[in-house]
């Protein structure tokens, strides 16, 4: 079993062009979903570490704390982007209602992460100026 929904996900697209009989083909995308599932799991967990971490976020030493907290959040935020760009490229799997749903999910941790983001910014700005 994949740990990322990536990898199964790249998985299956390789046995996709591989003509089989209907059956395998049929269960071979059946997989999608349990992927979209296993996807929805990561954003989940993203979001709750987004959220535990949100007041004091991790950073690296000797980095400054708003530069620290926005890298931070970008990284985390990058983990479930470069999952859903892949998955975006097969549009049957994302236009069903399982698609959708992740897809409004992700969406939704991505505009908490920016709110954050830009919160940061616009607060560190007025203490410079």
């Amino acid at each position: 079993r994949y740990k990322e929904g990536a990898g199964a996900f790249d998985l299956l697209q390789k046995f996709k062009h591989i003509e089989t009989r209907e059956s395998i083909n049929k269960q071979m995308m059946d997989k999608f979903s349990d992927i979209l599932g296993r996807y929805k799991e990561e954003v989940q967990l993203v979001k709750s570490k987004f959220e535990e971490n949100q007041e004091d976020p991790p950073t690296f030493k000797n980095q400054p704390p708003v530069a620290g907290a926005i890298a931070w959040s970008k990284a985390l935020f990058y983990r479930i982007k470069k999952s859903i760009i892949r998955f975006q490229s097969y549009t049957d799997m994302m236009a069903g209602e399982e698609g959708q749903l992740v897809t409004k999910y992700y969406v939704a941790v991505g505009r908490m992460v920016r709110e954050f983001e830009n919160g940061l910014f616009e607060t560190w700005k007025s203490k410079v100026e």
